[in-house]
């Protein structure tokens, strides 16, 4: 228990019995009784108002409780007590992404930055605040900095997901303004870094949900081009990796419509129809009816 209480920061007396009040109150908290924890935090503050832990551990349950005036008044107090915490800046700025508020939360980064000697827990973050604010040049170099720097692959994986966001909220941003030549060379290098996470880990749930949405994607940007046989390589391939939740029903059915698309503008109505009446199995739609009766008076003719 010494050990595990010094790697909290409790050097002295007092702030190893204020770190296992805190501990307290967490449990009490976690076993649904708030305003008992509270008081217990507290206590555990008048043991040694000066202990950042004991600030650290209540703002996150204010901040749980949405309550965010409290939560960054302690976490304030917190940074005032040990600055050089990075989790404490993460904390401070989380605070400000939950109201929206993404340039401040930037900006606590950002000073952050200057007094933990440039944290990379912190420049991650940054990155993924630009990317949130559309500011995706600017996040795309700043997660291949940090692709530089020592990390284990599964740390790697962490830099990488917040890149292959970015590329793809990139791409869908293309897409949207028509532009679906630099949509697909986005998406396209979006798929070489799920293609690195996965080796790293292969297990990785979100990597793996991610590769299945960017063929779609990859295939949309070439069916808009006019590539229909790299379109339907693209969408074969999301659907051989997709399983039968609810969820990939519906993005099945997506992509089933895609392929009959295909097939219609290479005019293979047959094989079109097939599709849309794949989709309607996999999720009933609108507009696979609609593709389906279009399809049907181009047969009669």
């Amino acid at each position: 228990m010494g050990s595990s209480l010094e790697e909290l920061g409790a050097k002295t007396d007092d702030s190893k019995l204020a770190a296992i009040q805190a501990q307290t109150a967490l449990v009490t908290y976690q076993n649904g009784q708030k305003d008992k924890a509270r008081l217990q935090f507290g206590e555990a503050i008048k043991i040694d108002p000066g202990f950042a832990y004991v600030y650290k551990i209540w703002g996150s349950v204010e901040l749980r409780e949405q309550n965010i005036a409290n939560a960054r008044e302690l976490y304030e107090t917190a940074k005032k007590l040990d600055p050089k915490d990075p989790y404490i800046w993460l904390s401070l700025s989380k605070i400000e992404e939950k109201i929206d508020n993404y340039l401040q939360a930037k900006e606590i980064l950002i000073e952050g930055l200057e007094i933990t000697k440039n944290n990379n827990l912190l420049k991650l973050k940054i990155a993924r605040i630009n990317s949130k604010l559309k500011l995706f040049l600017l996040a795309d170099k700043q997660f291949k900095e940090l692709l530089s720097s020592e990390y284990d692959d599964l740390k790697i994986n962490y830099i990488i997901s917040g890149l292959i966001h970015n590329l793809k909220s990139w791409g869908i941003q293309m897409a949207t303004n028509y532009y679906y030549r630099d949509a697909l060379e986005k998406y396209s290098e979006t798929l070489l870094y799920i293609e690195q996470a996965l080796k790293n880990d292969p297990n990785d749930v979100w990597i793996k949900k991610e590769n299945k949405l960017i063929l779609k994607n990859i295939g949309r940007a070439y069916m808009e081009l006019g590539r229909y046989e790299e379109a339907l390589d693209h969408f074969m391939d999301s659907l051989h990796l997709s399983d039968f939740t609810i969820f990939w029903k519906k993005h099945n059915s997506i992509v089933y419509n895609y392929i009959a698309e295909c097939m219609l503008y290479m005019n293979k109505l047959h094989e079109a129809k097939k599709y849309c009446e794949s989709s309607l199995i996999q999720y009933d739609n609108k507009y696979s009816k609609e593709l389906i009766s279009k399809i049907n008076v181009l047969l009669k003719r």
